[in-house]
Order: structure tokens, then sequence, then C-alpha cells
């Protein structure tokens, strides 16, 4: 009876050691079984996911990045695959990777690509608010073998984010601007991450009465915000000034349109709390 308890031993020790701690993850189209332990070499299509594999200190790993993972400065020596949308895929076969993982703007096409040469992919494009960016962070920290690491900078990513939400609301509307006028008007809908964080900051998202992006200029007008915040460098304060319909708002007539950097505020990670502080100190000069 114990030769056959020690063999039972022996024989789940073998399983083990050939298995490894292989997890199941879901992700934004399928699921996927990974042993975190035989991940050596990844590949991030993302800036966001490019900065949360170095602040889980996974950085070792990191083979491969996009012409837009640019932070921090360190990953300038890791060798770029391309654009986000249509990165080549000749190197990143070529390079052999054992996981791609990418966030949001990666195109189906380059999933389906990836994945029909079989080479595990992870994606996660579907960020909607803050729980988000926590489940991303924990879900690449189990890829990458950091899991205690991840749930470190979870905590310190909450703690900050407490930290200003103590300070007093203001009653403050505020206005997202992507994009106006012929190119369409683009701004946070209620349903994005990027209303959540103004939210967040303390101030009121005049546009979280729809859902995604598009918006209009006749609601931009009933709701007429106090604050117009944009990343987008093309937007300008003097050609706002003479445009049609917009220059009717009382933002624009006061010149309270404000720059925030694109890269806090639009790239779902680690540094998120930056963006809604930054957009804090903004409404707190009024």
């Amino acid at each position: 009876m114990k030769k056959i308890i020690y063999l039972f031993i022996a024989l789940t020790f073998i399983l083990n050691l050939s298995y490894g701690k292989e997890i199941v993850l879901s992700d934004s189209y399928n699921e996927i079984t990974i042993d975190p332990d035989k991940i050596e070499k990844i590949i991030s299509l993302a800036p966001n996911i490019t900065e949360i594999i170095y602040a889980l200190h996974g950085e070792n790993k990191l083979i491969g990045r996009t012409n837009y993972c640019d932070y921090p400065k360190e990953v300038i020596n890791i060798i770029s695959v391309g654009e986000i949308m249509n990165p080549s895929i000749e190197m990143i076969i070529g390079m052999k990777p054992d996981i791609v993982i990418a966030s949001n703007y990666v195109s189906y096409n380059t999933y389906r690509l990836l994945v029909e040469q079989g080479i595990k992919v992870f994606v996660y494009n579907d960020i909607k608010n803050i729980e988000d960016i926590y489940d991303l962070i924990e879900k690449v920290g189990k890829i990458i073998n950091k899991d205690e690491k991840a749930i470190e900078v979870i905590s310190e990513l909450k703690g900050k984010i407490e930290e200003i939400k103590t300070r007093e609301k203001k009653d403050i509307n505020v206005y997202y601007m992507l994009s106006y006028g012929k190119q369409g008007d683009y701004t946070a809908g209620g349903d994005t991450f990027l209303s959540e964080i103004i939210d967040l900051s303390g101030a009121i998202n005049v546009s979280s009465d729809v859902k995604g992006w598009k918006y209009s200029l006749e609601l931009l007008l009933q709701n007429n915000p106090d604050i117009i915040l944009t990343s987008n460098k093309h937007i300008k304060l003097e050609n706002l000034k003479v445009e049609n319909g917009y220059k009717n708002l009382d933002a624009i007539k006061k010149g309270n349109l404000y720059y925030v950097d694109e890269n806090l505020i639009v790239r779902p990670g680690p540094r998120i709390w930056l963006g809604i502080d930054h957009i804090r100190n903004i409404i707190d000069t009024f």
C-alpha cells in the first residue's frame, strides 16, 4: 500500500514538472492557456502594456515593442516591430516570442495572422473603467510571472487615486475634445474610462449622457462646459474662437481650453493616476 502511495506522489511530482503551473486567461477574443514559468520572450503591441511590464519589473523578458512605446525612456533600446495597428508580422514571427500582449487599437487581422502562425496572443482591448485597468495589470502579472508585484502596483495605484478623490468635488463642467468640425465631434462618453477619469478628478463630464465616443455640436452647445480639455495638438483656441457654433461656447469665450498629456490620459496603465491628478490641478484653478 505504501509503495502505491509513494508511486502516486512521485507521479504527481513528475506531472507537475511536466505541466508547470498552467493557467487559463480570458482576453477580448478567446481563452488562452499559458505556463508563466515558460514565458521568457514577450512582444508588446501597446504602449500601456509596455509600461505595465516595466512597472512589474518584467522588462528583461521584453524583446519587442511598437513605435509608440516610448516610456520609460529605456524602452528605446528594445527592437520595434512597427505600428500598433499594423506591426510587421514577419518580424514578430522571426523573433519567436513566447507570447504577444496587446491592448487598445490592435487590429483583429493582426491577432488572426499571429494566431494562425501558432503564436500565443493575449489581447485586452475593451477597457471601459479603472477596474479594467486593475484587471489588466493583474493579468499581465500572471502572464509574466509577477503576480505579487502586480498586487503591489495595483495597491499603490488605488492609494494614489483614493488620495485624489479625498479632495473636494467641484461643480465644474468639463468636455474632453478629441476632435471637432469637419473631423466630427468626438469625446469621452459616459461608458468610457476617460469619463471616469474626469469624474475621479472631481469634475463633471458633460458628455456622460452618451455612450461611446461620438458627440454633436448641438449637444455641446446645450451642455455648454466651463472647461474644454484636449490632448489633440491640432486643436487651437484661436481657431475655435472663429469656428461657427464653437465660438459661442462659454469655455471658448473665456479661453478655458487646456491641453493634457495624451500619454497620461489615453494609456490605461500604472501612470493613469497622473492624468487624473493633472486634470484635478487644472480644475483647482477655478
